[in-house]
């Protein structure tokens, strides 16, 4: 599958190529990706077919484009916050009497972000295909889960180093808080048993996720 590179493009082209995401965004979220049709991207968009097959291969490298964003900003947005956790983690010489907190900071932002609607849709789409699509789903595995875990590992790793945890694997534990922190919220959300929660629901389930992740880890 391919897709243009929207630096490579020209200012027009780009406006067109922003134009045609935004328009397979709103159809495969009203329609769902099996009704939705380049055709219809198309006339959404207000660009020409040939336009859009010249951006995008087919349906798929489209809805993985939406993907791919979806995952950046949250990643961007993770990162930010473990950023500056690991500014004040490098400057402590001992156990960090902080993390607990700064944990509780970094679920609680980490639960807003997939607790949003439309990301919450994009995932329904996303488990719905993969099977018939295996690429998308290995691609929003790497971009996503995967590249969190890898960020959050790092900040771990430099816990254990200062005996603020006990941890024989970063990664795996990095596993361990994201799953404690969103269960089993999410899987509510996917299946449309929970609204989105507010923001002292969403503080009071990071809580008690950092409090299980720090009674099987903490020194």
């Amino acid at each position: 599958m391919f897709a243009t590179e929207f630096n490579d493009l020209p200012p027009r082209s780009q406006e067109k190529h922003l134009a045609i995401i935004d328009a397979a965004k709103q159809l495969f979220l009203e329609t769902g990706f099996g009704p939705t049709s380049m055709d219809a991207v198309a006339e959404r968009a207000g660009v020409s077919k040939r336009t859009v097959y010249s951006h995008f291969e087919c349906k798929e490298a489209l809805f993985d484009s939406i993907m791919s964003q979806m995952c950046s900003v949250l990643g961007a947005a993770i990162q930010e916050q473990i950023d500056v956790m690991m500014a004040k983690a490098e400057t402590a010489t001992g156990p960090d009497p902080e993390m607990a907190e700064m944990l509780q900071v970094l679920g609680c932002r980490f639960l807003t972000l997939i607790s949003d609607q439309t990301d919450v849709a994009l995932f329904r789409i996303i488990i719905g295909e993969a099977s018939r699509f295996p690429q998308l789903g290995r691609e929003f595995f790497e971009k996503g889960p995967k590249k969190l875990t890898e960020q959050l590992s790092v900040y771990l790793a430099r816990q254990h180093e200062l005996g603020t945890l006990d941890i024989d694997d970063p990664n795996q534990a990095a596993w361990h808080f994201l799953a404690m922190v969103k269960d089993p919220i999410h899987l509510k959300l996917l299946i449309g048993l929970q609204d989105t929660p507010s923001q002292k629901e969403i503080k009071e389930i990071a809580e008690k996720g950092v409090d299980r992740f720090l009674k099987i880890y903490a020194v």
